[in-house]
């Protein structure tokens, strides 16, 4: 049974044209790119919210880049009561592990994840933090593409995510390598997928086909 005080860090942009989702934009549209982003993060946010619903003691945050606009981001979220926070300055590693330091200081489990996983269930995000606490140090959720799409950790921040070739496919072999070399206990989940390309889209609406298209 999962213990209370655990923490949902959630990294996301705020949905605004052409700054989300670049990538899968190439092939389908600036506008487009933008509507299935909304989607991913709505999505996001619903798995967060039902293992808050669930259970006490889990608080959900967004963290975002800090020239983004709040505004936007609060009002996709539906939720003004929702804590917002500005990343750090820095590479993505920079950026993560300001975050779950932060977030270690108000919680005693801290799961940081990204917005661009369609996948994501209460059932997962409920087996990051079990598997927390049955073996501590850290929990990684693999990507298929080499990366991953979350980590959990409690007690302290692992210090692995310097020297990683962040947007690559190899992420995840770094991350053990280092993990390694600190004699770090690192556990992993099965691998989920995210959507970054045309045929990330087109795998996610072969599994749900009526999900709502874009306009225009």
């Amino acid at each position: 049974m999962l213990d209370s005080n655990v923490l949902i860090q959630i990294f996301a942009r705020a949905p605004v044209l052409r700054r989300v989702k670049r990538r899968l934009a190439e092939d389908v549209g600036d506008n487009a790119a933008l509507h299935w982003y909304r989607i991913l993060l709505t999505r996001t946010l619903t798995a967060a919210r039902s293992l808050e619903r669930s259970l006490e003691g889990v608080a959900i945050e967004v963290w975002h880049p800090p020239f983004d606009d709040d505004y936007a981001l609060t009002d996709l979220l539906g939720d003004a009561t929702l804590r917002l926070f500005p990343q750090a300055e820095g590479d993505l590693g920079v950026k993560m592990q300001s975050a779950l330091t932060d977030g270690l200081n108000r919680a005693n489990r801290v799961l940081l994840m990204g917005a661009d996983c369609p996948v994501w269930t209460r059932e997962t995000l409920l087996g990051v933090f079990d598997s927390l606490q049955a073996s501590g140090d850290c929990t990684l959720v693999p990507a298929e593409d080499g990366g991953y799409v979350g980590i959990g950790i409690m007690g302290r921040v692992p210090e692995i995510f310097s020297g990683i070739d962040w947007g690559t496919p190899a992420v995840l072999g770094q991350t053990r390598r280092e993990a390694e070399l600190r004699g770090l206990t690192l556990s992993e989940l099965s691998p989920l997928w995210d959507v970054d390309e045309v045929t990330d889209l087109e795998r996610w609406l072969s599994l749900e086909p009526h999900l709502p298209r874009p306009i225009g």
